[in-house]
């Protein structure tokens, strides 16, 4: 459930390690996908992203919350149409993570937004912790196809 308590509720890093990568992470340990040597890595990952998402604060933004290629349409009149919400609240560089999963968009899109809306330095190095609450659903709804991706993604931050 992605109910923040009162501490999440104002701390981001708190809300994303609580309620979408542990959460994520403990329904595929549930289904038998985690391996314990996957546990400890997952443990020690877990300490080492907290100061990584610390340093990136901001405001939270209104998010797609589903935004990949797939979900990037244009009409007739070529107006942009995206499609298949998923909407919350949260931090805008795990929207653009998303975005960079299945393909991602034009290198035109990212330094359009790079040049509207600047992220914070670093930006690169938080991409594939955001990635990964993508990748752990994925492995939940799909089986273990996603397993080896989240393994690689864990193992980035060891």
């Amino acid at each position: 459930m992605n109910l923040p308590d009162l501490r999440e509720a104002t701390d981001w890093s708190e809300f994303y390690l609580n309620k979408r990568l542990n959460y994520q992470f403990r329904l595929a340990e549930q289904k038998g996908y985690i391996s314990s040597r996957l546990e400890d890595e997952f443990s020690l990952f877990t300490e080492r992203i907290r100061p990584l998402l610390e340093e990136s604060a901001e405001p939270p933004a209104l998010l797609h919350g589903d935004l990949w290629n797939g979900n990037f349409l244009a009409d007739k009149p070529g107006e942009v149409v995206l499609i298949d919400p998923a909407v919350y609240y949260g931090h805008r560089e795990a929207e653009l993570a998303m975005t960079l999963l299945f393909g991602g968009f034009s290198p035109e899109f990212y330094q359009a937004y790079q040049q509207e809306y600047p992220l914070k330095p670093g930006w690169q190095q938080r991409v594939n912790l955001y990635k990964l609450y993508h990748v752990l659903n994925h492995l939940n709804m799909f089986g273990t196809g996603y397993l080896r991706e989240a393994e690689e993604l864990i193992r980035y931050y060891l």
